[in-house]
């Protein structure tokens, strides 16, 4: 597999970005309620089914708040990135 240059990265990651940053936050959140829904539908929220269902949305609320304080700062500044003139770093 060949490396990409930089300038071929940041258009990439620049693109994807386009694609997958409106629907993120919908998946995402989908996801959340889908859970909590999920649980109270479950024979109980207190059986194994509904419990799984409350950790699996507390997984997302982390992948969310990881996701916010580190993915996102990191894609809005490659946002800025020229892909002509690249950052050296």
């Amino acid at each position: 597999m060949l490396p990409l240059s930089v300038s071929t990265y940041v258009e990439f990651h620049q693109a994807t970005n386009r694609a997958f940053d409106p629907y993120m936050p919908i998946v995402v959140v989908s996801a959340i309620l889908g859970g909590i829904v999920r649980a109270i539908f479950s024979p109980g929220i207190h059986s194994l089914s509904g419990e799984w269902a409350i950790a699996g949305s507390l997984c997302y609320v982390a992948v969310l708040a990881i996701g916010l304080a580190t993915c996102v700062e990191i894609n809005k500044q490659i946002a800025r990135w020229s892909v002509q003139s690249p950052p050296a770093d």
